[in-house]
């Protein structure tokens, strides 16, 4: 199993895919800013290494640390991750969610998945907050 690389809650990605993120119309300071929905690629197809290094990253643009306790992720099928109960995101700070198992950190979550979750040539994440309202999307 590969290691998942050590990253702070000050680092920001370099995204690598031509995805979008969509804001509600209700504001919020947190975007998902990348989706790694196809890292083993087209040309060789690999359903375990994808599960391995599948991931979305959301950033707290916001000068507040924002409080996930009961927010969601999903996707097209409705596949639902919900953050962790006293789970907080600080301000200017991001999160990784990885398909895979492992142990959830103050930066690093896991879906517990044994499938990938994200469609290799569209998709989209839907983020929600506790009440269901959604707050952002990104779609490729």
């Amino acid at each position: 199993m590969q290691a998942t690389p050590a990253i702070t809650q000050t680092q920001a990605p370099e995204p690598t895919d031509t995805g979008r993120s969509t804001p509600s119309e209700t504001s919020s300071d947190l975007h998902i800013i990348h989706v790694e929905y196809n890292p083993a690629g087209l040309e060789n197809p690999d359903p375990e290494a994808e599960i391995q290094k599948e991931h979305v990253v959301i950033e707290n643009r916001g000068a507040v640390d924002q409080d996930m306790s009961g927010w969601t992720l999903n996707n097209n099928r409705l596949d639902i991750y919900q953050f962790p109960a006293n789970f907080i995101l600080r301000s200017r700070a991001i999160v990784q969610i990885w398909t895979k198992n492992g142990v959830d950190s103050s930066v690093i979550l896991y879906w517990e998945s044994e499938e990938e979750l994200w469609e290799n040539e569209t998709g989209v994440v839907f983020l929600r907050d506790h009440e269901e309202t959604l707050v952002d999307t990104f779609s490729w």
